[in-house]
């Protein structure tokens, strides 16, 4: 069975890495502006709101890596692999484990 570790698209790399930074930045660096102006939210609000999206983002990638450390070493992949899976799913979340999901099934078929 192929372990490999598939890539995501590079695109997929860059959009989430600065949308989860670029939130921390908004949330706990500086304000540099109210993303919720337009709906009249204060700026206390907007950063109150924006820490949870970061806490829960963050708490969301952490649940995705761990998942798909354990469909690794549910499905027999070496230690390295599980570990670079995990890595790369708790960075990048849905797409390296929807990845990871394609692979596990495509290497259970029977033909």
């Amino acid at each position: 069975m192929s372990t490999k570790v598939i890539k995501p698209h590079i695109v997929w790399w860059i959009l989430i890495v600065v949308g989860m930074l670029h939130t921390l930045q908004m949330a706990y660096l500086w304000l540099m502006y109210n993303p919720f102006m337009f709906i009249g939210l204060s700026d206390e609000l907007a950063i109150t709101i924006l820490k949870w999206i970061w806490w829960i983002a963050l708490f969301l990638h952490v649940g995705e890596g761990s998942f798909s450390f354990y469909l690794c070493l549910s499905n027999d992949y070496p230690i390295i692999d599980a570990l670079s899976w995990y890595l790369q799913t708790f960075i990048l979340g849905y797409p390296s484990l929807r990845l990871l999901k394609i692979q596990i099934i495509s290497s259970k078929k029977i033909y």
